[in-house]
């Protein structure tokens, strides 16, 4: 434990597993509070028996309803903390998200993007001014390596991960006065509870790990250390960036 988050308040979208949890586990063991937001309830005895006990909230939010966020915004008053880090990290993935352009619904469309854009997007809405008033704060928006690049599926997947790619520059250049930095993390293929079952398909786990140089699936913890350096002070001079965690794939 190094304390690189020593008395810092981080809040993280999509928590409750995966990216989500691991980096919480990690912000944890660097000395953060952190505010856990998931749609779902979190299970969280792994932390109470690592010793976080009081050390962390968990707090049921949907990502893409507004006032779900004037909720959070209620609760810090209450609590009486300022965040100065904000993970946005909650998506959406799912077979249907994973169709072409042409066989994609509307209400998937509408669906995924509320989720993985406009979640970001108010994430970045609440939570800056509460930076802005103490003239500091970085945030970390999860994109992906498929919101740099294109494929033969996943239209909606790749046009909301795209728009944080480019969101994030823009509030970085609109917020860098107020000394509040916004970068955002490009995963490539990672094991978790939202790619177990696509993995599981015959096929699909051996050409992804074929398809990255490292020549595996990465795990969460990979990119939460990214994601802790972006949150650190060690990034001071970091904003607007994209920090890719992808063992290789996007260089080829």
């Amino acid at each position: 434990m190094n304390n690189r988050l020593e008395n810092k308040i981080s809040l993280i979208t999509g928590a409750g597993s995966g990216l989500g949890y691991e980096t919480s586990k990690l912000f944890l063991s660097e000395g953060s509070f952190v505010y856990m937001c998931d749609i779902n309830p979190i299970d969280t005895r792994d932390l109470l028996s690592s010793g976080y006990e009081g050390k962390f909230k968990e707090i049921i939010l949907d990502v893409s309803d507004s006032l779900g966020w004037e909720e959070i915004l209620a609760v810090l008053k209450a609590d009486k903390r300022d965040v100065s880090i904000l993970v946005n990290n909650a998506a959406l993935s799912n077979p249907e998200t994973r169709w072409d352009l042409v066989n994609t619904s509307e209400e998937i469309w509408n669906l995924a993007m509320s989720v993985n854009s406009t979640g970001v997007f108010l994430g970045m809405k609440n939570i800056i001014p509460e930076m802005i008033k103490n003239k500091q704060g970085s945030v970390i928006n999860v994109s992906s390596i498929f919101g740099k690049v294109g494929s033969e599926m996943g239209a909606v997947y790749h046009a909301a991960k795209g728009s944080i790619t480019t969101l994030t520059k823009a509030a970085a250049i609109q917020y860098a006065s107020n000394n509040v930095r916004v970068n955002s993390v490009h995963p490539g293929f990672l094991e978790t509870n939202m790619t177990k079952k696509l993995h599981s398909k015959p096929g699909v786990r051996e050409k992804r790990n074929e398809s990255t140089p490292l020549g595996r699936i990465g795990n969460p913890i990979d990119v939460a250390y990214g994601i802790l350096y972006l949150a650190s002070e060690e990034s001071s001079w970091v904003t607007g960036s994209e920090l890719v965690i992808d063992g290789g794939y996007l260089a080829q």
